[in-house]
């Protein structure tokens, strides 16, 4: 697939978002809980999204990624969330981070509210004072990145517009079924690290 097209487009839909500052004040906003919508969530991402960030990553920190998306999602207890892989106490990927981080905590009251009903798990609403954009503004910003997708896949847009993790694991060749073989592992006891190790050589990177 050629991302020559999709990557410039991703550039001009970054440069044409808001720019927020807003969050280094999240503990001031959610308290013990600030950075929820990292540690908690998964972004919703395009394949062109995507691949414009996992570009830039050397083949060690694709790798790092990788084992560290897999051994979240091995550990995680029934009553967690699995969070962003790119989060470690800040965002890694700020500068290239997906359109819906972008517009998280700035999008109109209509849109949080649909939002809200679609959260699993508690959610605290994030608001930055004086950068919220109106709907008109926040569906050409949207409407633009799904352009972007279907011209480039031309796919329909819920097909491969999902999860970071997902793309992740689709990314180092595997599917859903293959990472259920590396669960079915854990659940025979064999070392977590032992699990990591077979699936960083069963993967493309």
């Amino acid at each position: 697939m050629d991302y020559s097209k999709s990557d410039v487009q991703c550039k001009i839909l970054y440069e044409a978002s808001p720019k927020t500052t807003g969050c280094d004040k999240c503990g001031q906003i959610n308290g013990v809980r600030k950075h929820w919508c990292c540690t908690e969530q998964q972004p919703v991402v395009t394949l062109a999204e995507f691949h414009y960030l996992w570009k830039t990553l050397d083949r060690d920190r694709q790798i790092e990624i990788f084992k560290k998306t897999i051994s979240d999602l091995l550990t995680l207890a029934e009553d967690e969330f699995l969070g962003c892989p790119f989060y470690n106490g800040h965002c890694s990927i700020y500068d290239i981070r997906p359109l819906e981080c972008r517009l998280f905590g700035i999008e109109p009251a209509k849109v949080k509210e649909l939002r809200k009903e679609k959260t699993v798990g508690s959610y605290e609403p994030c608001d930055i004072p004086g950068k919220t954009v109106t709907l008109k503004q926040y569906s050409i910003l949207t409407g633009y990145r799904n352009r972007i997708e279907t011209d480039l896949t031309r796919r329909v847009l819920e097909d491969t517009t999902i999860y970071m993790f997902q793309h992740i694991l689709v990314a180092a060749g595997f599917s859903m079924e293959g990472f259920k073989e590396l669960r079915d592992r854990v659940d025979e006891d064999i070392p977590i690290e032992q699990v990591l190790s077979e699936a960083l050589e069963k993967s493309k990177l």
